[in-house]
């Protein structure tokens, strides 16, 4: 038995992620110095802040999504996690209607798709 029991790409998946793991610290530490470089570090703390407190916070969704995702991993219950999480990100797509992002989104997908 012993590690030959596990699924070849749970291994590749887990060697894919810690090899992206210098890249993206990477991308944060410059993010980080070129606030400070910019006199900007006050605004990059309360962005940050502002995303992980307050009403609306990114933990509330965050750990819905964690909560789903470990339903899914219940082998009886992953079609109704996928399900809650699709409906999820449709809330968080739609909830965001009027939002500029959303709007270039949708415009996107219009002109893509051959629309108006």
């Amino acid at each position: 038995m012993g590690a030959d029991c596990w699924p070849r790409t749970l291994d590749a998946r887990r060697n894919y992620a810690v090899a992206l793991m210098p890249f993206f610290l990477l991308a944060v530490g410059l993010t980080m110095l070129a606030a400070v470089i910019n006199g900007k570090s006050k605004e990059l703390g309360d962005l940050i802040q502002s995303i992980f407190s307050g009403p609306g916070s990114f933990i509330n969704i965050a750990i819905v999504l964690l909560l789903l995702g470990a339903a899914g991993a219940i082998t009886g219950l992953k079609p109704l996690a996928t399900a809650f999480m699709g409906l999820v990100l449709l809330v968080l797509f739609l909830g965001n209607a009027g939002t500029t992002t959303s709007v270039n989104i949708l415009t996107t997908l219009r002109k893509d798709v051959g629309g108006s």
